[in-house]
Parts: structure tokens; sequence; C-alpha cells
């Protein structure tokens, strides 16, 4: 489990100096958050841009107690374009692992989705840069609701967090009705989390504009919580059960396109394998803190990686796919009513010795979901 260095001055996250998580539950949410939905022209998949960021947080840290989230010194040689899109989806990844740590994130729809949809309206049009990212239920409430806005940000500037909140509440302020909500009629929660991967230096969680109180009528939770389970699905990989549960549910459906449900993928988990070539700069590329908890003996070594993310169903994503082939019999409603919340479980271990290494997460979240992470590394012996 990762110790992320947290500014939190109005105490939304609880208000300490740090936040615990392990790197696999982001790289699930942020596997839910980019999984195919039929409210876009065109969506690369589940998989795109998970998987190749299991190194983007420093995983070679000596084993010991103390692991303090370092972003890569390695992403001092990526070209601009590849730190902005790491930085975007990383602040994503993180900026939901925190909220879900602290409140748990029960139900998840993005504003884009809601926009095509005509669910969500802005006073000021401009699409994507207008707009925040996320309409989140939470599992519980941040100072009495359990519905909030969000928007994430990322980047790899050391100094960033400031005004890239500052664009975050423009973008949270220009929304003007949330699926029949009003945010300055009913106050809605607004919440902006910055996240800041300056290479070498512990990764900073930021965030402002804590909420307002807020009572939600029914049907908005069960739909935003459908939508979750609906995007969960499809991250498996599981586009029919998926599909079954949008149509149950009235939301935006591939059936709507001419798609028949029984000819769409299906599949049990996600699972994803991909090796990545990184090296860790010599020390003067690292932080003071970084070079005393690092494992020095691999400092400026090639290194080979190999990640692989295990993704499995949450116990509800689980009862609903049993009867995906039938919408009418599906019941998110009932599920609800009998299912307990799931014992969480998180751990991590590294063990190996010389030219390879290898660290394992393990993460079980309240609704059954899990998530495992694998990183090995192999150091060139000749170096």
């Amino acid at each position: 489990m990762y110790e992320f260095q947290l500014d939190d001055p109005n105490a939304i996250l609880g208000g300490a100096a740090s936040i615990h998580f392990n790197l696999a539950r982001a790289l699930k949410l942020m596997a839910y958050a980019t999984a195919p939905s039929p409210g876009s022209r065109y969506q690369p998949g589940s998989n795109w841009s998970v998987v190749k960021y299991a190194t983007a947080i420093e995983p070679r840290l000596a084993a010991s107690s103390q692991q303090i989230a370092f972003a890569n010194a390695g992403i001092w040689d990526l070209d601009p374009h590849q730190k902005t899109v790491l930085a975007d989806d990383m602040g994503m990844g993180l900026a939901l692992a925190a909220l879900d740590t602290k409140y748990g994130i029960d139900g998840l729809w993005d504003c884009y989705s809601l926009w095509l949809e005509e669910l969500l309206q802005l006073r000021l049009e401009g699409r994507h840069r207008r707009m925040p990212d996320f309409l989140v239920l939470l599992r519980r409430p941040i100072a009495g609701s359990r519905m909030a806005l969000l928007e994430c940000k990322g980047s790899t500037r050391n100094a960033a967090a400031d005004g890239q909140l500052t664009s975050a509440c423009v973008q949270l302020a220009n929304v003007t009705s949330v699926l029949g909500i009003t945010p300055s009629r009913h106050q809605l929660p607004m919440v902006g989390i910055a996240c800041t991967l300056h290479p070498g230096n512990p990764v900073v969680i930021t965030v402002a504009d804590p909420p307002e109180e807020l009572s939600l009528p029914g049907d908005i939770e069960i739909r935003l919580r459908a939508n979750y389970v609906a995007l969960e699905l499809a991250a498996l990989g599981d586009i029919g059960a998926a599909d079954s549960v949008r149509t149950r549910y009235g939301l935006p459906s591939w059936g709507r396109l001419g798609f028949e449900n029984d000819a769409l993928p299906r599949s049990e988990v996600l699972r994803i394998d991909q090796s990545i070539l990184s090296v860790l700069p010599g020390s003067a590329r690292l932080s003071s803190k970084a070079r005393v908890v690092m494992d020095s003996s691999i400092i400026g070594k090639l290194c080979l990686t190999r990640a692989q993310l295990v993704v499995g169903p949450s116990l509800r994503a689980s009862e609903l796919r049993q009867n995906a082939g039938n919408d009418s019999e599906l019941s998110l409603e009932s599920v609800l009513k009998h299912q307990e919340s799931a014992p969480q479980t998180t751990g991590h271990g590294i063990s190996g010795a010389g030219s390879r290494r290898r660290r394992e997460e393990i993460d079980i979240a309240e609704d059954g979901s899990s998530s495992q992470l694998s990183v090995e590394i192999w150091t060139a012996a000749n170096q």
C-alpha cells in the first residue's frame, strides 16, 4: 500500500497529511472510467491506458513499511505529449481512488455522456473543456451529501495544482443542471482533485471545494449505481451483460444503435499483460527523500518491467450478469437489499533480490470487486 501526500485544507478527505491505498485500486477505477460506452462514437476500450501506468508510481522500493508513493523519475525523459497523457490519466485514476478510499464510490457517470443525452446543461458550451469529469454517488456522505460533481486534474509539474484547481472550479461552476438537479438551488457538491506527479518526488493529491448538504431522489441513486455496474462489466469485457443493465434502467445502450444483445462480447474478468522498458535515472534526479527510501542498488540501471492487472467483478455485478440474457429479470434493487458489504482486504509485498524483483498488490473493495497488480522487474546483468 502506498502513502500519498495529501493537501486537503478543507478536510474533504479527512484533513490528514496523507492517504493510503494500493495502485491496483486506482488502475481498476481507471479501467471503469475508460470502459466502452455507447455514448461516444469511438472508444479504444478498457485496456488502452491502464497497465502501462503500473510503473508511473515507482515500484522499485526496498522492502520496508514506509512505502511512500514517488513519481517515477524516468518521467523526466518522456516527450511533452506523453507526459500530458500520463498526468491526465493518472490524475483521474488517483482522484477516483482517493475518493473511493475515503467514501466508497457507489455510482459513476461521466459528464460528457450525460451532456450527449441532454441530461447535463452548461452555462457556456465548449464540450469537454467546459464541463467536469464525473457525477459520482458515494456510499458515505460528504457533509451530508452522497452525490457530487468531480473534476480530476493531473500534472508532472511541481507547482501546477493551484492553477489546475482554479480551472477545475470554472468547469464545475459551469454546470447549470444535471439529472434535473440545479446546483445553485440544491447546493450540489462540487469537488476538484489535482494530482502532482513530479518526477522523482512524492506524489501529492490536492483537494478543493467542500460540498453542501443535498438530498437525492431515489431514481437518481439507482441510475447512478446501474451506470457504475454497467461500466464495471464493460471494463471486464462483458459488453453483453453491461448492455442488459443499461437497457433495464433506461441508460444509453448499444441496442439503440441496432446491436443485438446476444451478439455482444462476453468475458469473466479483465486481465491485462504489458511489458514496459524503463530506466531509473541517476540519483541527481531524485529528491533527497526518495534517495533515503529507494533501493539504491538499481539506480541508473536499465530495467525491463512486466506488469499484469487482473480485475474481478463486484458482488452485485456477479449477480446481475447471471440474468444478463433476460433484461426483465434484472433487479439492482433486490441485489442491494440482500447484499452485505464484502470484507475489505488490502496488501502488498516485495520479493526477490539481485537482478529480479517483484511487487504484488491485492485490493478487495467493500463492493466485493477485486484488483490484483503484479509488477516484475529485471535488471540488466551486465550493468
